[in-house]
């Protein structure tokens, strides 16, 4: 790598050629830059081994009662006053690019964003997430949002101007949530609650381009229990229900059956 950055006192440093040489004192109000936006650090041999851009690694074994909050990495962007309204403000912007437009995959795998979250031992915590998202609103202040206001926002897009290619996977998903099968007593693969008022507990939109609104790959657990019957409740006379199975659910503790069929 062309220069590393060395911290030599509380809120200095200085950057580090190949060689050793320090070129440039960094004061505390400073950048730590690797690269830039535009030109990467380039390797200009193979590693080898695993390359991090980054290390951070912190270790609290001074006993309870002495640490209050321990941030691996906290960042913090900040506007006051008027601001800019064309600014678009970004705590964090992790990017992940692999290939090269037609080019071939050069990575087995990629993630724009991966976190952990691993608990060892008997201790008995309050709450554990692998991501925990929070969506402040506890001014009183009132604000308009023009587009949408959301905990949690994923797009799945293409840059405008840009063709669409085929993308070919088993799982094509924009949230997928996989359990394994060593897990044992999960209560809910997904869980909604809430002490406010709500709308839509889900809201679904996509009109005719949507094909299932649910599609359950299941014959043996929630689904297909057994036949009460061909009974069920036809529209208008419309035709003939062939009832094919039932959908088990459960509502305020109680189970309950939805059967699904066919109409001819």
């Amino acid at each position: 790598m062309a220069h590393k950055y060395e911290v030599v006192t509380t809120g200095n440093g200085y950057w580090v050629d190949n060689d050793g040489t320090r070129t440039q004192v960094i004061t505390q109000d400073g950048q730590i830059i690797m690269g830039s936006t535009s030109a990467p650090q380039v390797l200009n041999t193979n590693p080898g081994a695993n390359v991090i851009g980054q290390t951070i690694n912190l270790l609290h074994s001074a006993g309870a009662g002495d640490c209050t909050d321990l941030y691996g990495s906290y960042t913090k962007v900040a506007m006051t006053g008027d601001g800019d309204s064309g600014t678009t403000l970004v705590g964090s912007a992790p990017r992940a690019y692999v290939g090269t437009s037609a080019g071939t995959t050069v990575a087995d795998e990629v993630y724009g964003t991966q976190p952990w979250a691993k608990h060892s031992g008997t201790g008995t915590i309050e709450a554990m997430s692998a991501v925990s998202a929070a969506l402040i609103l506890n001014d009183a202040d009132a604000f308009t949002s023009t587009n949408s206001i959301n905990a949690g926002h994923f797009h799945i897009k293409t840059y405008a101007g840009q063709a669409n290619g085929t993308v070919t996977s088993s799982n094509f998903d924009g949230v997928m949530i996989e359990v394994y099968e060593n897990v044992t007593g999960m209560d809910s693969m997904l869980h909604l609650s809430t002490a406010a008022t709500v709308t839509s507990a889900i809201q679904i939109d996509g009109g005719s381009s949507l094909t299932n609104v649910l599609d359950i790959d299941d014959t043996t657990g929630c689904v297909n229990v057994a036949s009460t019957g061909n009974d069920a409740w036809v529209p208008n006379n419309k035709g003939t229900f062939t009832q094919q199975g039932q959908l088990k659910i459960s509502i305020g503790g109680n189970t309950f059956y939805i059967p699904y069929g066919t109409v001819a």
